[in-house]
C-alpha cells in the first residue's frame, strides 16, 4: 500500500520545517503496517498567514487538490492531509476515486468513539476559533469540551523538537479547565505540536491522553484502503457528488490546469 501523506507547510524548502519533516516521516513509517509505505508531501509555495487568512488558505486549497489528483494519476492508494485545517476535504473528495483521510475530520471522530467528550491543545487563538468551527461542521458540538489556549505562532512549534519543555508547560497549564470538564482525551490543535509531544514522549495529562494525530491518521488511511477492498468505499452521490473523470480533464483544460 502506498500513501501520499500532504502538509500544508514547504516541507523540504523551508528549512524551518526541517526537525519537524524528520520526526514525522521517521513516525508515520513506523506507525505503518509492514507493507506500507507512507510518503511525506509538502507545498511548493507557503505563508505563516495560513492560520489567519482565508485568503492564505485558498492559494494552498489549490496546490493539496492538485497533489491529490498526482497521487492518485501516479498509482498512490490512497492520499491523507495531515492538517488540522483539512483544507480542500470536499474539493479533493470530489475529483479523486482513491480513499481521502482528512486529520482533523478523523481524529475528532476517533476521539468521540475512545474519549467519549474530546477537547483541543489549542496553540493560539486563531486556530482554536477555526477549529471550533470545524467542529460545528462535523456536528461534534455535543462531544467537544471548551478549552484555554497557549499563545505560540506555528513558527514557535518546530523550536519544540529540540526544546519542548516551555511547550509542554503551556500544553499542561491550557488543558486544566478542560480536564476538569470531563474532557476524555485531548487533540493537539496542529500536526507539528503533535509531534513535538509525540517526539519528547508527552502522551497523557493527568491522565488524560493525547491523540496522536499524525499515527491515527496514518492507521484510518488504511482503514479505508482496506474498506475500499471489500467493497466499501465514500458516497458519490449527495453531500460528496464527484466530478467523473472526463468533466474534471475538461474542466482543468478550461482553466489550463494540467
Amino acid at each position: 500500500m502506498r500513501i501520499w501523506w500532504q502538509s500544508s507547510v514547504t516541507l523540504g524548502i523551508d528549512p524551518t520545517w526541517q526537525p519537524y519533516q524528520e520526526a514525522l516521516a521517521k513516525h508515520v513509517q513506523g506507525v505503518a503496517r509492514a507493507g506500507t509505505e507512507v510518503e511525506v508531501h509538502g507545498v511548493k509555495v507557503g505563508d505563516v498567514l495560513l492560520e489567519r487568512s482565508n485568503y492564505v488558505k485558498y492559494l494552498n486549497e489549490g496546490q493539496i487538490i492538485d497533489n491529490a489528483i498526482t497521487a492518485e494519476r501516479e498509482g498512490y492508494d490512497a492520499f491523507c492531509v495531515g492538517c488540522t485545517l483539512d483544507t480542500g476535504l470536499l474539493r479533493v473528495k470530489e475529483v479523486v476515486d482513491i480513499p481521502v483521510a482528512f486529520l482533523s475530520e478523523c481524529c475528532f471522530h476517533l476521539a468521540c468513539i475512545l474519549g467519549g467528550k474530546f477537547s483541543l491543545l489549542a496553540y493560539n487563538k486563531n486556530v482554536l476559533l477555526d477549529l471550533t468551527e470545524k467542529i460545528k461542521q462535523y456536528g461534534l458540538e455535543q462531544q467537544f469540551v471548551p478549552c484555554d489556549r497557549f499563545n505560540l505562532s506555528i513558527t514557535d512549534l518546530p523550536k519544540g523538537f529540540s526544546n519542548p519543555a516551555p511547550i509542554v508547560d503551556a500544553v499542561k497549564q491550557a488543558s486544566l479547565r478542560a480536564i476538569e470538564q470531563g474532557a476524555g482525551i485531548l487533540i493537539p490543535s496542529c500536526n507539528i505540536l503533535n509531534m513535538v509531544l509525540v517526539n519528547c514522549g508527552c502522551r497523557q495529562i493527568d491522565g488524560v491522553s493525547i491523540l496522536d494525530t499524525a499515527g491515527a491518521l496514518v492507521k484510518m488511511t488504511e482503514l479505508m484502503v482496506d474498506l475500499k477492498q471489500i467493497g466499501i468505499s465514500r458516497s458519490k452521490a449527495g453531500f460528496y457528488t464527484s466530478l467523473s473523470k472526463q468533466e474534471l480533464e475538461r474542466v482543468r483544460k478550461v482553466y489550463g490546469i494540467k
